[in-house]
């Protein structure tokens, strides 16, 4: 973004100027020196609507804040029409640490500027609205159509609802481009910025971003952020169900054709809908299409009550040794949850392997060994769990405060495209051959990936 390095040099030469003022003859009569530190300031709160919340500009607009402040006396004298002339300092060490933590700022905020992305081919994508009377709530959908014809493959993502569909787009373009047609929706003043097929945005209050954001970092810890991802959760479901439903009708009859085989991609609240939902007979029953279901980054799936699990002697036998380790411990088990019906593919960075995570990610592992259909739950080393999206890419900040615990085969750029491709081989061999042993045989597992399966029962 060139034009964000403007914004940013304009904040920083104000407040230069206004911190060297003393020092240049030529300034100190000049009054309107006065309101640089406030007019970078003005700058920088202008920045978020045209640019959203940057988290790499904190620094920057925090020192701007300070300054600003700190010079309020001198505006106030001003504005009592009294003569305000800047007086140079004994010493040039404050002058020189306003200066040093000015670069400072300014050094994080142009280090860490969003990266060029790579366009995505949106040639095959077909935006459209569709409205669900019953609930009175409006679904932007974008669908990509691959070469499956007609009778062939359908995907149906599900998206945070913290994170815009346009930085879900490379999973959406690579499993179109193996062949499958995607589905992919958003809902307005659910996700923090849906996008209608006219291109406008139409995003939720600041405050309720910063609701979601907290939900989505604390949601496993906190009972009332649980009780409102469940929430969120059991409207994702409603949201699947009604697309699946139109699929049927004149809807979507315009762009999308009759479908054999449907999956399920969701993420966050999306995929425990999804998993959810594959556990759900009735609905299985009505979209006998529905093959399999894939979850990323899904750790509250419903109720959690801590007590501990205790695993017999076959279970004990087959886990690793890192998973035996997690069992000992009591660990949250997960009421109230069907066991899957269908396939399910489970995908989460290498965070689900520390042991401080094995309340999060335990709990799901637990409950779907117990399920009699094929469980693969795919911790992929060197990647964290924001590197599921290009939001690693949107705002390059985040994978230097939040690094990968382990070491990976893949970048973490590679992320997107490369387990895209590995759910579409999930898929393709959920077609050929549901049965865990021809998962465990045929899917080939990249050397990044630590996988954990269920039993055969």
């Amino acid at each position: 973004m060139f034009e964000l390095i403007i914004v940013e040099s304009i904040i920083g030469i104000f407040l230069f100027l206004h911190i060297v003022r003393p020092y240049v003859k030529a300034f100190r009569e000049a009054d309107g020196f006065v309101f640089f530190p406030f007019v970078a300031l003005f700058c920088g709160a202008a920045m978020i609507p045209a640019y959203g919340v940057r988290p790499e500009c904190f620094p920057l607009l925090l020192f701007a804040l300070v300054y600003g402040v700190w010079q309020f006396p001198s505006v106030a004298a001003i504005f009592s029409h009294l003569k305000q002339s800047p007086t140079r300092h004994n010493t040039w060490i404050l002058p020189f640490m306003a200066a040093a933590l000015l670069a400072f700022s300014l050094g994080i905020a142009f280090r860490f500027l969003p990266r060029e992305e790579t366009p995505v081919d949106n040639t095959q994508k077909t935006p459209f609205t569709v409205s669900d009377p019953a609930r009175g709530v409006d679904l932007f959908v974008s669908y990509y159509r691959g070469n499956s014809g007609k009778g062939g493959d359908l995907v149906l993502v599900i998206p945070p609802v913290t994170v815009p569909l346009s930085l879900i787009e490379g999973v959406c373009a690579a499993l179109n481009e193996t062949g499958y047609d995607v589905l992919a929706f958003s809902r307005p003043y659910v996700d923090v910025t849906a996008v209608d097929k006219n291109g406008k945005t139409v995003d939720v209050s600041v405050l309720e971003k910063i609701q979601q954001y907290a939900r989505t970092i604390n949601g496993a810890r906190n009972i009332k952020m649980i009780e409102k991802q469940l929430s969120v959760a059991a409207e994702r479901e409603a949201d699947i169900q009604f697309l699946l439903s139109a699929l049927k009708t004149d809807v979507f009859s315009a762009v999308v054709s009759d479908y054999e085989n449907i999956f399920l991609l969701g993420y966050g609240a999306g995929g425990a809908a999804s998993i959810r939902l594959a556990g759900n007979k009735n609905f299985l029953r009505t979209n006998p299409a529905v093959k399999a279901a894939v979850a990323i980054e899904s750790v509250v799936l419903c109720d959690f009550s801590d007590r501990p699990y205790e695993p017999d002697a076959n279970t004990s036998q087959n886990n690793s040794t890192l998973f035996r380790d997690l069992f000992q411990k009591p660990i949250p088990r997960l009421d109230n949850i069907p066991h899957p019906e269908i396939p399910v593919l489970f995908v989460a960075g290498d965070g689900a392997q520390q042991k401080n995570s094995y309340r999060q990610y335990m709990a799901v592992v637990q409950t779907m060994l117990e399920s009699e259909s094929p469980f693969l739950f795919a911790s992929i080393n060197g990647v964290h769990a924001i590197d599921f999206s290009a939001i690693s890419q949107q705002y390059p900040v985040l994978p230097f405060l939040l690094p990968a615990n382990k070491e990976g085969v893949w970048l973490r750029e590679e992320a997107v495209t490369k387990t895209a491709g590995y759910i579409a081989a999930f898929f393709s061999h959920v077609k050929e051959n549901p049965s865990l042993a021809s998962l465990e045989r045929n899917l080939t597992r990249p050397e990044a990936v630590f996988l954990e399966t269920s039993r055969q029962k």
